[in-house]
């Protein structure tokens, strides 16, 4: 409120300023020459001074009046004939206020020798209400927009921030429900490393849990993650040849947290875990001049079933969308025997086209 008010304040205060300046050079008599331009510019102040709440009325009442009660109505011709009516009542006691008021005051002490309502000073008077209430309702009506274009955008945001929340809240159970079925799978051969299976889970959930809130974390905390959980993966899986490499030329660039975990769940889901001979998974991390490339590939046997995008796939698909937008490529390749996805995010703002 005081920075609305204190606005408001500077735009008078210039205006009126200004329009006594300019004062000094129109509609003065050749008695007032005889003053020096201080004086003068004084007097006119005063003159603009005592004026200001005619003007001063028909703004706000354009402002506090007509345009909360008709505008958002889209009564536009209301207002219209509403605000002109309210100005030409002003206008007339402005020249009711300047003949009997002002000039005896300011100037002569006496009421001026001419026709106050001679056509011409009416039409000089009209247009100088309605330029500065015109200037001043244009600027309301700018920031009214300004507003509903930021209110709009921060709807939006809401909006996304909400969707890509409950995206990351649908992973931990996702990721909680294949790594159970996998423990339950153990647990029913009697199997020796059940007990260290359970212990790099609750490592995971920890970190899901309560270290990746933020929305960026350090791209080197989420490999950690991922080889965390290839580690738990491991412990199951004894015909598995993985391949890994990691080259980054930055480790304090940060990503979105648990985008890329899906993807090898996936690999491991349909890969080790559906092939009955040994598997390959090959698993590349790229970081070169904010360009991070995420490549990760799965042999399979031909009788399995065609991959289909679940929970996970589609869900780091929208993940992407909402926070890399014209950021990011995403490719994957479907073929008899090995499946692979290759994505790609571009750290500078870049905008790249699935060709480039």
């Amino acid at each position: 409120m005081k920075h609305r008010i204190l606005l408001h304040f500077g735009f008078w205060s210039v205006y009126i300023v200004l329009n006594a300046y300019i004062s000094i050079g129109l509609g003065q008599s050749t008695s007032e020459m005889e003053y020096s331009l201080w004086v003068r510019f004084l007097r006119s102040l005063g003159s603009e001074l005592a004026v200001l709440p005619l003007k001063l009325i028909p703004t706000y009442y354009i402002f506090y009046g007509l345009i909360p009660s008709y505008f958002y109505k889209e009564k536009y011709l209301l207002i219209g004939i509403k605000a002109f009516l309210m100005l030409l009542i002003t206008v007339v006691l402005h020249r009711l206020a300047v003949y009997y008021i002002i000039v005896p005051a300011l100037y002569h002490g006496d009421y001026p020798n001419y026709a106050n309502f001679n056509p011409a000073r009416i039409l000089y008077t009209f247009v100088d209400f309605l330029s500065i209430i015109s200037l001043a309702t244009a600027i309301k009506f700018w920031r009214i927009n300004s507003q509903g274009r930021q209110r709009e955008q921060l709807l939006i945001q809401e909006k996304l921030e909400s969707e890509l929340h409950f995206l990351r809240a649908q992973t931990n159970p996702h990721f909680l429900f294949n790594t159970l079925n996998n423990i339950y799978a153990l647990a029913r051969k009697d199997n020796k490393q059940t007990a260290k299976v359970i212990l790099k889970l609750s490592q995971l959930m920890r970190f899901m849990l309560y270290e990746c809130t933020a929305k960026r974390i350090p791209i080197t905390q989420e490999i950690k993650v991922i080889q965390d959980y290839i580690e738990l993966e491991k412990l199951r899986h004894n015909h598995l040849n993985l391949t890994w490499k990691k080259a980054l030329d930055d480790k304090n660039q940060h990503i979105a947290p648990l985008l890329l975990l899906p993807f090898v769940e996936n690999a491991f889901k349909h890969g080790a875990s559906e092939n009955r001979f040994s598997t390959t998974i090959d698993i590349s991390f790229l970081l070169k001049s904010q360009c991070f490339e995420f490549i990760i590939g799965n042999t399979k046997s031909d009788d399995t079933e065609e991959i289909s995008e679940g929970i996970g796939l589609s869900n780091v698909k929208r993940q992407l969308e909402l926070i890399y937008k014209d950021q990011y490529e995403l490719n994957i390749d479907h073929s008899h025997d090995y499946f692979s996805v290759h994505l790609k995010i571009f750290f500078n703002n870049r905008v790249y086209s699935n060709e480039s």
